[in-house]
C-alpha cells in the first residue's frame, strides 16, 4: 500500500533567478518510474520538503504536457525556503504530489479564459499559459492581467515579452520605479485594467493573488457580467498534511488541500470572511 505521507526524492536539474529572493527550480524524480507515471493538472500543488527543515505546499509552474520534468518557483521567506535557495544543481529534495483539485482545463476548449494574477500568483497560471502555448488549437482565446508592486517584482520577465507576441497580455505596477526592468506596463492597481483595457468576452476567469486583490477583482468581474460560477479562485492556506487528514486548512466545511486549492467561487461565496 502506497504511503501518502512519504516524499519521493527528486533531483534539482536547473535553477533560475526570477526576482529578488525568488528562484525557479527544475526537478526530476530520481526514480524513472515516478517520472514516467507523473502527471499534474495546472492549479494542483505539491508538498515539498528538505529533511530537517520542514515541508510546505507549492504550486506547479511548468507545462503539464511535458512531464519529463516539473518546476516550482519559490520566494525565500523562512527556514525551509531559505535552505532551498542555498541548494545547488544535483541536490535532492522530497516531493509529495500532485495533490488537490486544479483548474477545469477541459472546459477551455469551448471557453475563453481570463487569467488574473497578483505577485507570485502568476506561478500556477504559468502552467495554464504553457499548456495553451504547447497546444493552442485545443483552446479558445486567452488573456492575462498581471500586477506587481514594482517592475522588479515581475516573475518570468523574459517570457512575459514573448507571451505578448502570442496572446493578449497587460501588466501593471502599483508604482513605477526610476530604474525599471524594461517591461512595458501600466501604473495602478490591477483593478484599473478592467477600466482601461478591453476584457475578453464571456470567459472563465482564473484568479490568484492576495485575498484583498481577489475580493476587488471578483467585484470587477461581476461588473463585466461574469458570474461567480465562471470565476475560479485558488486559495493559499497553511496546510500540514496536504491530503485532507489533519483538517488544518478547513474553511467553512471545505478543505483547501482536498476540495481545492482551486474553487469555483459560487461554491464558497457564502462562507463568511472567505476573502
Amino acid at each position: 500500500m502506497k504511503n501518502i505521507y512519504k516524499p519521493r526524492p527528486a533531483k534539482i536539474i536547473a535553477i533560475r533567478d526570477e526576482a529578488l529572493d525568488v528562484k525557479s527550480f527544475v526537478l526530476r524524480y530520481t526514480d524513472p518510474d515516478d517520472q514516467k507515471n507523473f502527471f499534474f493538472i495546472p492549479g494542483q500543488f505539491l508538498m515539498f520538503s528538505i529533511p530537517g527543515f520542514g515541508e510546505a505546499p507549492l504550486g506547479y509552474g511548468s507545462c503539464s504536457c511535458r512531464p519529463e520534468t516539473f518546476e516550482i518557483c519559490v520566494r525565500k521567506a523562512g527556514k525551509l525556503t531559505g535552505r532551498l535557495h542555498e541548494s545547488e544543481i544535483n541536490d535532492i529534495v522530497g516531493v509529495r504530489g500532485p495533490l488537490g483539485r486544479g483548474f477545469p482545463m477541459k472546459e477551455l476548449k469551448s471557453k475563453n479564459v481570463l487569467l488574473v494574477a497578483g505577485g507570485i500568483g502568476i506561478i500556477p497560471l504559468r502552467a495554464v499559459i504553457l499548456d495553451y502555448l504547447e497546444n493552442p488549437d485545443n483552446y479558445k482565446d486567452i488573456q492575462l492581467l498581471y500586477g506587481a508592486k514594482c517592475e522588479r517584482d515581475f516573475l518570468y520577465k523574459k517570457e512575459l515579452e514573448t507571451w505578448k507576441d502570442e496572446f493578449n497580455v497587460h501588466l501593471t505596477v502599483d508604482k513605477r520605479e526610476k530604474n525599471n526592468c524594461g517591461l512595458k506596463c501600466d501604473e495602478g492597481l490591477i483593478t484599473k485594467l478592467f477600466e482601461t483595457k478591453k476584457i475578453i468576452k464571456d470567459p472563465l476567469a482564473f484568479v490568484i493573488g492576495p485575498p484583498v486583490m481577489c475580493k476587488f477583482v471578483i467585484a470587477e468581474l461581476n461588473k463585466k457580467g461574469i458570474k461567480n460560477d465562471s470565476i475560479y479562485i485558488s486559495f493559499e492556506r497553511h496546510m500540514e498534511c496536504g491530503v485532507g487528514q489533519c483538517q488544518h486548512c478547513g474553511i467553512g466545511g471545505k478543505l483547501v488541500c482536498k476540495d481545492g486549492p482551486v474553487f469555483k467561487f459560487s461554491e464558497i461565496e457564502k462562507i463568511r470572511g472567505i476573502i
